[in-house]
């Protein structure tokens, strides 16, 4: 399952799976797309991205990949990967 974006004019393929978490920039029309591999930079609303990936949102400012989280506590949650982020 793969979801096409816009990077710097190239259009890619970006596998679901790959994507631990989507966050909206402050200020700005671009969305940071958080992965396995890396951060990727691209102008989309998270409303968008939300429809094309049917993550939940869980802020305002943030989507997650619930496929790609081991749990989930008060205040963080933790990847699969084992990468931390704050709620």
């Amino acid at each position: 399952n793969t979801i096409k974006v816009n990077i710097n004019g190239n259009e890619i393929n970006l596998y679901v799976n790959d994507i631990l978490y989507i966050t909206k920039e402050k200020n700005s029309k671009y969305c940071l797309i958080h992965t396995t591999s890396g951060i990727l930079r691209i102008r989309s609303s998270l409303s968008e991205l939300r429809r094309k990936t049917n993550f939940r949102q869980e802020k305002k400012h943030l989507l997650v990949n619930e496929n790609n989280i081991k749990y989930s506590l008060a205040d963080r949650i933790i990847f699969n990967n084992n990468i931390s982020l704050l709620k």
